[in-house]
């Protein structure tokens, strides 16, 4: 048979026992019944047997007392080997491949459990896993990953223990961050890294599973991309601001200290030179827009200079309408 239909054949008769498997089994189950079943199928792709014995548990009080279980709270220790889940794996062909199953449905059984259960193993094997949330980039949408950070954003808060709170708002963290960056990572997958780890870093040592996030990215990074990433912070280190600087009005293209530390010289369409001791500015050049690829000194324009008042020892008039900034 064409393998083609094969496969498809396949791809029908799963999805018909599940439809069946549903109507006639799960949807007549109560809630607690079903939250059992979801626990394995979590238990399942966490791989919480892999390697070892996985207990039967008879609930029945007859077959209990029948099979003599009551020493056992009803578990029969029977070798019931699952299979393995990984979320990467090279197939015989020498090609990656991803476990899509897993990619899609961990988060949907997840989110059948319990706020206070599901949002402790989504933060752990889901948001903050590395390995995860690099292989559902590559084989998910944008919208597709964003639905399941809101499956668990949309989750109420009452009744939650502190620390699931505080997991949860670790989550919306991450999900604020992947609706700025996510379309640009969906398109270049290798940079989720640098993408990343750039705008959390200030959270590092403070919110535990940003933390681990980020130490994941630097130990497992560089087996899909070799560039070693370049860390920046959302806000100054240190106590806080020292000084604001608001005299350039386009970008500034240089910028660098004296070797004292101790006067700043910066440059756009101007020369601004700062006092950092004084924190006030002792120099204005404003330059004049040139056709020519050098500057020298006959072109140079009026200089502004500033003493102890901060105001100019010269106005005379200058070739821009920036003078409200001289």
């Amino acid at each position: 048979m064409d393998r083609r239909y094969t496969t498809v054949f396949f791809l029908r008769y799963h999805r018909r026992f599940i439809e069946v498997a549903n109507a006639q089994y799960i949807s007549k189950m109560n809630s607690s019944e079903r939250t059992v079943i979801f626990e394995n199928m979590v238990d399942l792709y966490k791989e919480t047997w892999k390697g070892k014995n996985k207990p039967f548990k008879i609930y029945d009080p007859k077959l209990v007392t029948k099979y003599n279980l009551d020493g056992s709270n009803g578990e029969i220790q029977a070798n019931r080997f699952t299979t393995s889940q990984p979320i990467e794996f090279i197939d015989a062909n020498g090609r990656v491949q991803f476990n899509k199953r897993k990619l899609n449905e961990l988060p949907q059984f997840l989110g059948q459990l319990t706020t206070n259960l599901s949002i402790p193993i989504a933060a752990d094997e889901v948001f903050f896993n590395y390995s995860f949330m690099r292989a559902k980039v590559v084989c998910s949408t944008f919208n597709d990953i964003m639905n399941d950070f809101q499956t668990f954003k949309n989750q109420s808060s009452y009744r939650l223990s502190p620390e699931v709170i505080a997991i949860k708002k670790e989550i919306d963290i991450l999900s604020m961050l992947y609706l700025i960056v996510g379309a640009q990572i969906q398109e270049y997958p290798e940079n989720y890294p640098f993408e990343i780890s750039v705008r959390l870093l200030a959270l590092f040592s403070i919110k535990p599973h940003v933390t681990n996030l980020i130490k994941q990215l630097d130990e497992q990074s560089v087996r899909h991309c070799s560039l070693v990433v370049p860390y920046c912070q959302l806000q100054p280190p240190g106590s806080g601001l020292i000084f604001s600087m608001n005299r350039h009005t386009t970008p500034i293209i240089d910028m660098d200290f004296t070797d004292d530390q101790m006067v700043l010289i910066s440059l756009s369409d101007r020369i601004v030179v700062i006092d950092m001791q004084a924190t006030k500015t002792v120099l204005d050049i404003n330059l004049p827009t040139l056709d020519e690829p050098y500057l020298n000194s006959s072109t140079l324009p009026d200089i502004y200079q500033f003493y102890g008042s901060d105001e100019a020892e010269k106005d005379t008039s200058s070739n821009d309408n920036n003078n409200e900034y001289k």
